[in-house]
């Protein structure tokens, strides 16, 4: 950001706000150019979050709380939540003293998973892998509240819901504005209103017509995206939102530096995708083009460009 002259911290904070309300109301102006009105913002009052200040111990870089008192808990919600093995393997690789933990769960709802952490110091490293188990764990057993659900589809309900066609669906999901859905009441962290979730995109168990569900997968395609968990809700908070950032930013890199289609170039110190010629795209890549047959005779393989980047 700092490219895109937003240098200081408070200067950031304003540009991420500003970018997360235009997309917000993105919907208004798109209905206004294609000629049809634009949806009528019914704002609903949500029930306060009682978010407030979380100053970490002086000296502490990490978390909201003294590294004794985090692992403590750490160790105590590891016998709770069922991992059996937590192994220091920073040592098994040359990484300029970075300390490495990895947390084995055997008893994972589909199968066992792990779960890593990162740090400076032992404590560090050994309640990060331990807190990533505890967020897939919670997940699994999360049940929302009935009052909290809501039934219908984005057709019927407008602008209260979020558009699941702009979420996280797969490619081949039988969604349509259309279908009758159950959402769940979420706060918007900017706004302060309740929005509809679909509850499809929250839980991970398969529900009964899930909009998750890949057909060609044969299987619910899920992810764990923008989970987070810490010592206070606000601290908890902060690590989902930090998630998100650093998946997008990884995204944003493939896009320019795997994407065949596309190369990157320096322009006034910032990287500017450009497109490539589709034929010297195609040699480069092995592809005959979007959706057709590539290979040899003998080897033919069906080569498809992504839905989206």
């Amino acid at each position: 950001m700092a490219q895109w002259g937003h240098g200081d911290r408070v200067a950031q904070d304003a540009f991420a706000e500003g970018l997360a309300r235009a997309r917000r109301n993105v919907r208004a102006l798109a209905a206004t150019m294609a000629g049809g009105a634009p949806p009528v913002a019914r704002p609903v009052p949500h029930p306060a979050l009682g978010l407030r200040s979380r100053p970490k111990p002086p000296g502490e870089p990490r978390f909201c709380t003294s590294p004794r008192q985090a692992r403590d808990h750490a160790e105590r919600l590891a016998k709770t939540i069922g991992i059996t093995r937590i192994g220091m393997v920073g040592e098994l690789g040359d990484i300029g003293g970075v300390q490495i933990a990895q947390a084995a769960r055997p008893d994972g709802r589909w199968s066992s998973t792990y779960g890593s952490g990162k740090g400076l110091t032992e404590d560090g490293p050994y309640v990060g892998s331990v807190m990533e188990e505890l967020e897939k764990w919670t997940q699994e057993r999360w049940v929302p509240r009935a009052d909290d659900l809501v039934e219908g589809s984005y057709r019927e309900l407008g602008d209260d819901a979020v558009d699941p066609a702009g979420l996280a669906l797969p490619y081949d999901s039988g969604y349509t504005p259309e279908l009758p859905l159950t959402w769940m009441r979420c706060p918007d962290l900017l706004t302060g209103r309740t929005v509809l979730v679909p509850l499809d995109l929250l839980r991970l168990e398969r529900g009964r017509g899930d909009n998750c569900f890949s057909p060609r997968g044969a299987r619910k395609v899920i992810a764990t995206n923008g989970l987070g968990s810490g010592f206070s809700l606000e601290e908890a908070l902060l690590h989902g939102l930090c998630e998100y950032l650093e998946r997008h930013a990884q995204r944003l890199a493939e896009v320019v530096l795997m994407n065949p289609a596309v190369r990157g170039r320096r322009r006034s110190g910032s990287w500017t995708p450009t497109p490539l010629r589709a034929g010297r795209a195609r040699r480069r890549s092995g592809c005959a083009g979007p959706g057709t047959w590539s290979g040899s005779s003998t080897s033919r393989r069906r080569s498809r460009s992504p839905r989206s980047w």
